[in-house]
């Protein structure tokens, strides 16, 4: 038996409000699987590898600014690709969400179980504002920056998850609840993108989501701007442009 990541890694050297800047107690509320997509870099595109949207539940509380306006946790993401390398996210992320003898195991290629048992383990994120800034001069919206392991003692003290958790979701067992958990961006920026999604079963979902709701998980344009310009899209996502990322960028 071995770790399952749900898809084989790629081996490779209320009111919604947007959290506060700065580092947040949170829980891991899901991994979503969002397919084998072709990341771009430098602006060109890199080899497909399954990518996962990570879903995580602040529990930083109201003077944290993890708390939204009706008085539920504030959710928050990150996306990365599951490939293996010393400097890879998902190694970084695993280091976060293992305990030093799970990794050890996990490094071994002896650890069992998978992504269903991080559901619910603490750790510590921290929010960076955006360059971009809004009407009142503050950051349009926040990123996770980085993520590090939460010391033992503050983990006793940090709350369980509130909310209804949408645990870890393989790809090919996608429903409604995982699309609708997701940030739209991430449905029409990189499920749709994926190279599994043609002909897949979440096409079939999705489809019948907008049946009822045909702007669901699509790319917005504001107010005021003409239909269909690039120039008045949603907002930028709460992640950089994928073509910024540094793949060497340290999350530990």
């Amino acid at each position: 038996m071995s770790f399952n990541y749900g898809a084989d890694p790629v081996v490779t050297g209320g009111s919604i409000k947007q959290a506060a800047a700065g580092q947040h107690e949170a829980r891991l509320s899901g991994i979503i699987h969002l397919g084998q997509y072709e990341d771009t870099f430098g602006g060109k595109k890199k080899p497909a590898a399954p990518f996962v949207c990570a879903i995580f539940e602040l529990k930083s509380g109201e003077e944290g600014g993890g708390i939204n306006d009706d008085g539920t946790p504030i959710m928050v993401h990150k996306s990365f690709a599951l490939k293996k390398g010393d400097r890879a996210t998902l190694t970084k992320f695993m280091k976060v969400m293992l305990t030093p003898a799970e990794f050890k195991s996990h490094e071994a290629g002896v650890l069992e179980g998978g992504f269903e048992d991080f559901i619910g383990r603490p750790l510590l994120i921290d929010m960076e504002g955006s360059k971009k800034k809004d009407d009142n001069g503050e950051a349009a919206y926040t990123n996770v920056a980085s993520m590090s392991k939460m010391p033992a003692k503050l983990a006793k003290l940090c709350e369980e998850l509130e909310l209804e958790s949408v645990g870890h979701v393989p790809f090919d067992k996608l429903d409604e609840l995982a699309l609708r958990t997701l940030p739209p961006f991430e449905i029409w920026g990189k499920l749709e993108d994926s190279i599994d999604f043609p002909g897949s079963a979440v096409e079939e979902v999705l489809a019948a989501i907008r049946k009822d709701d045909a702007e669901f998980g699509t790319k917005k344009p504001k107010d005021g701007d003409d239909k269909g310009s690039d120039k008045g899209a949603d907002k930028a996502p709460p992640e950089r442009k994928r073509e910024d990322l540094n793949e060497e960028e340290d999350f530990s």
